[in-house]
């Protein structure tokens, strides 16, 4: 269950894609004079699946991904600046919940949303482990993001343009939070419009901190009935070992 992917797999392809250099990235335009390459520590991709099933509700819906000691109150407080005016959570199997006991940890997170009228329904997943099983790991573990690399189908390419929001909300009421734009980071060099790569350099400029318990990210959901949102981060190798 605890597998890390190794150069053979997806991040050996990815690597051998972005054969050019991930340096002289211009953050404020997205231009780079050459493409940002996708290179993770000892080649360890941690891949995520978010799936908008519904979009009944109009406007792009926040889906929490990472910080686990949030889902004891529905990720309320965590998503509360996010979430689109009369919207609200009211249902979600995320860790920390009881419903997740009889689940033994073994799935995906599951929320749903409601703005009194319509519903929707956003999942998140993961290739490597259970998602519930990596979120019960961040309790007493962290790992820093060393690059992403983006896709959608081709014919949702307008999801690009939907802002990732890197959040650190503390138990004592402090927050903080960076962010960035996808379809920034668009460059001539790219070959595939359904897919973007932003490196480990940029995303540190970004000021991504490292993700734990309190700390993750905020996924905006375009409104696309069935719309898989695939995110591949670059992660410290020993993180989904064993232990």
């Amino acid at each position: 269950m605890n597998k890390v992917l190794r150069a053979s797999g997806l991040a050996g392809r990815m690597a051998m894609e972005g054969n050019i250099s991930n340096r002289n990235i211009n953050l404020s335009k997205g231009k780079s004079q050459a493409g940002p390459v996708f290179q993770p520590d000892n080649n360890t991709v941690l891949t995520l699946r978010i799936t908008r099933a519904t979009a009944n509700i109009a406007g792009a819906l926040p889906v929490p991904v990472f910080a686990p000691a949030h889902g004891g109150d529905l990720y309320q407080s965590f998503l509360a600046p996010f979430l689109p005016a009369g919207v609200t959570i009211t249902a979600m199997t995320c860790y920390g919940r009881q419903e997740t006991a009889a689940l033994g940890l073994a799935g995906n997170l599951s929320m749903t949303l409601s703005d009194g009228v319509a519903t929707d329904i956003l999942t998140v997943a993961c290739d490597n482990v259970p998602f519930l099983v990596l979120l019960a790991k961040l309790m007493g573990d962290s790992f820093t993001m060393g690059g992403l690399r983006l896709s959608v189908p081709i014919a949702n390419i307008a999801q690009f343009d939907q802002t990732i929001f890197f959040v650190d909300r503390t138990g004592y009421g402090s927050a903080n939070e960076n962010n960035l734009v996808p379809s920034n980071f668009i460059n001539e060099y790219q070959q595939q419009a359904n897919i973007i790569t932003i490196s480990d350099e940029a995303v540190l400029k970004v000021g991504f901190p490292p993700v734990d318990n309190q700390r993750g990210l905020v996924v905006r959901m375009a409104p696309t009935a069935g719309l898989v949102y695939t995110i591949s981060i670059g992660i410290n190798s020993r993180f989904l070992q064993a232990g």
